[in-house]
């Protein structure tokens, strides 16, 4: 799990936006684009209030940017990463809870690492339990 925040997800990393209005994400996303991190826990756990959007995305982000109105920022608080796992989830839009775990550990705050430990136990533990049992 260290090695995603450090070596993997800046690799993946599209860029970084800002968008003039705070609750742009309450719009319908498209298919071929998945929640990460706040926002997906938040979908999840019900637990949340997001201050930042991952986005993992199949393409191009330029539709979603510009539909969106989305303005490149390097510290903004959306951030578009290239979605890598080649496996179906059927919980679309959010992407795998493993990974959304990852993201809420990686970015440090206690907030998101105390709503991590909420999806760990909600989530992740029985995919654990029906993986190895």
């Amino acid at each position: 799990m260290t090695f995603y925040p450090e070596q993997l997800k800046p690799k993946l990393l599209i860029n970084r936006y800002q968008s003039a209005e705070p609750d742009w994400w309450h719009t319908k996303i498209e298919s071929n684009v998945y929640w990460g991190g706040e926002i997906a826990a938040a979908i999840l756990t019900h637990y949340l209030k997001p201050q930042m959007a991952t986005i993992y995305i199949k393409q191009s982000p330029a539709e979603l940017v510009l539909k969106n109105r989305l303005k490149k920022a390097p510290q903004g608080d959306i951030e578009i990463l290239t979605l890598f796992w080649g496996f179906e989830d059927n919980r679309h839009p959010i992407v795998p809870p493993l990974l959304i775990y990852a993201d809420l550990i990686a970015s440090g705050q206690m907030r998101n690492i105390e709503t991590a430990k909420q999806l760990y136990e909600q989530e992740i533990v029985g995919l654990i339990d029906e993986t190895y049992y």
